[in-house]
């Protein structure tokens, strides 16, 4: 299983050797939104493979770390952060929600995604899929992301684009989420 995990987030992303600074993805890029549930069940039951497998000096984790960073790169530089930054948010998500306990010290890292994210007026869709993220850091630790935030000084910020943005969950699933979350 990871060994595919890896060829198709490859496939997605592009080799190393693919331009740092190009904005092209690999020659599936487009097809992630469509590979997000292959890439959500192997994080959510691959079990403790997801932090200990490795290939080339990667771990799934470290790989997927590295592949949400060139996602957003991507699609902020082409203008147009779409269904794969969306997808990304989803995939971070993901990890929060099923690693709990083992992405600790990663978690002031995705925190600093987030607010980055937000910090930049995305479009609503994109903004309820931060926004759901931010939700389930709390899901995964609570105390662990106040801390953080306060040490990087977000919480005023996150809370307020949190709370001030509770109109634009309107699925079932986004207000499911954001209530998981804040409770």
């Amino acid at each position: 299983m990871w060994k595919l995990f890896f060829h198709m987030f490859k496939i997605i992303i592009g080799n190393e050797d693919h331009e740092v600074d190009s904005v092209d993805g690999g020659y599936g890029y487009e097809f992630l939104p469509i590979m997000l549930s292959f890439f959500q069940n192997c994080i959510a039951y691959g079990g403790d493979g997801f932090f200990e497998y490795k290939i080339e000096n990667d771990t799934p984790f470290s790989l997927l770390k590295k592949a949400i960073a060139r996602i957003l790169f991507i699609d902020k530089n082409s203008g147009d952060p779409g269904e794969s930054s969306v997808s990304s948010m989803k995939l971070l998500g993901t990890v929060l929600e099923n690693c709990l306990g083992k992405i600790d010290d990663s978690l002031p890292e995705v925190l600093q995604i987030l607010h980055s994210e937000l910090e930049q007026s995305p479009q609503k869709i994109y903004k309820s899929s931060i926004l759901q993220t931010f939700c389930m850091c709390f899901v995964y630790n609570a105390n662990l992301t106040y801390a953080c935030l306060e040490n990087l000084g977000y919480t005023e910020y996150l809370l307020k684009s949190l709370f001030s943005s509770m109109n634009i969950f309107t699925k079932t699933y986004e207000i499911r989420r954001v209530l998981y979350g804040i409770s």
